[in-house]
């Protein structure tokens, strides 16, 4: 019993020296964001606190923001990885107009390969007129030997038919002196015999043996034209489809292509400022070779906006055009009574885990928040930063602010995510 005691004593002290160790670090505890601070009666709050409160009959809502481009951050990198930087024209901070060259890299391997392509282009188109050339000359040759085809055609039949003619009347004259000889025979005294009969019935067979053999002949004459004439015909568009690919010159377009690619390159070499405005920043540096990473940030600062992360239970509370009121401890002024006004100029439509974090680490950053856009003079927030002096405009991005927002009981209210 007396050793559980004095466990229970021990550790009694040890709650409260850490309770008073963290009082004299960090003062007294502050109610969570959304909860109102207890005060004693009659007393006034100290001041506002993280979340709605309320104050004279009107809820605020406080929120932490950073300014930023209102057009957002501009990544300039180059496609051509490995390419070693040359040049580089601008500085971080400084100025950058619309397609003006900001970086320029190292030409002479693209230069090279275009000299190569052009050699290489120039032989192609020499090899394709030699190709022109003979693909003509034989698409000539298949249409002369087709002509010639189809015009002898013709004459080849007739020598052939006129052949014919000459064995039939043959073969009509043998059957006619074979009948002549015969009737020859029948009288008494027959001045033929029976040979010369029968030689003539012999030359009769031969006459039309002949005659049969010469249609056989003219069939077979005219089968053997018309092969020819159809492979006369199957060379000239062979001719005529080399001498349409030789004309095209496939590996002449390819050539150009490439051609093309690399002078596309080279103009990819020089790198130009896609937007005017404020380099941020340069983490390339000559010498060294581009890879995925990009070659310098720039952003137009001439219109800026705050990024206010609001609690996903408070922003159904505020409305389109309500007027914002933004504090930072870097304006040259008491904090958070020096402020720059704005107005809400779009809701974000996704819940997500808040990613600026609070300054006091008695605060919770295990929030979730949906993004408020809230518009901003980038003149009235350079005067609050500089007062009188020239401004570094880059020190604007990334400055993490304080929103406050006056509930309003009109205007246009997001829906509840």
């Amino acid at each position: 019993m007396i050793k559980k005691l004095a466990v229970f004593i021990v550790g009694l002290a040890v709650g409260i020296g850490a309770a008073v160790s963290y009082q004299l670090q960090f003062g007294p505890l502050t109610a969570r964001p959304g909860a109102a601070a207890p005060v004693s009666a009659g007393a006034q709050p100290a001041g506002p606190v993280a979340g709605p409160a309320t104050a004279g009959g009107s809820s605020v809502v406080v929120a932490l923001g950073t300014i930023e481009p209102k057009g957002g951050i501009i990544n300039v990198a180059s496609p051509l990885i490995g390419h070693r930087i040359e040049k580089i024209n601008v500085a971080e901070g400084g100025p950058a107009n619309m397609n003006e060259v900001v970086v320029e890299l190292d030409k002479s391997l693209d230069q090279k390969e275009m000299q190569l392509v052009d050699i290489q282009l120039e032989e192609a188109k020499v090899r394709q007129a030699a190709e022109v050339e003979r693909a003509q000359q034989g698409l000539d040759a298949a249409a002369r030997a087709l002509q010639i085809l189809q015009g002898s055609r013709e004459l080849d039949i007739a020598v052939q038919d006129a052949k014919q003619k000459v064995l039939a009347a043959k073969a009509k004259q043998a059957a006619t002196d074979l009948a002549r000889l015969r009737q020859l025979r029948q009288l008494s005294d027959p001045p033929v015999s029976d040979q010369q009969v029968e030689q003539q019935a012999v030359l009769v067979e031969v006459a039309q043996a002949e005659q049969q053999a010469g249609d056989v002949g003219v069939k077979k004459l005219k089968q053997s034209l018309d092969f020819q004439i159809t492979n006369a015909e199957a060379e000239q568009k062979a001719a005529k489809r080399m001498l349409d690919l030789a004309t095209t010159g496939a590996g002449i377009r390819s050539l150009e292509m490439q051609k093309e690619l690399t002078g596309l390159k080279l103009k990819q070499s020089t790198i130009t400022a896609p937007i005017t405005g404020t380099v941020l920043s340069v983490p390339a540096h000559a010498g060294e070779v581009v890879t995925q990473s990009p070659l310098l940030r720039m952003a137009d600062l001439t219109e800026i906006v705050c990024k206010v992360e609001v609690d996903a239970t408070d922003v159904q509370r505020l409305a389109l055009g309500e007027t914002a009121k933004v504090a930072c401890r870097a304006f040259s002024g008491p904090f958070p009574e020096t402020t720059v006004s704005g107005t809400i100029e779009r809701f974000g439509s996704v819940v997500a885990q808040a990613t600026v974090q609070p300054l006091d680490p008695r605060k919770p950053v295990d929030r979730h928040v949906v993004e408020v856009i809230v518009s901003l003079s980038a003149e009235d927030v350079l005067k609050r930063i500089y007062g009188t002096k020239t401004p570094d405009a880059t020190a604007l991005v990334g400055l993490q602010v304080e929103a406050r927002f006056d509930e309003k009981s009109s205007g246009d209210k997001p829906s509840s995510p």
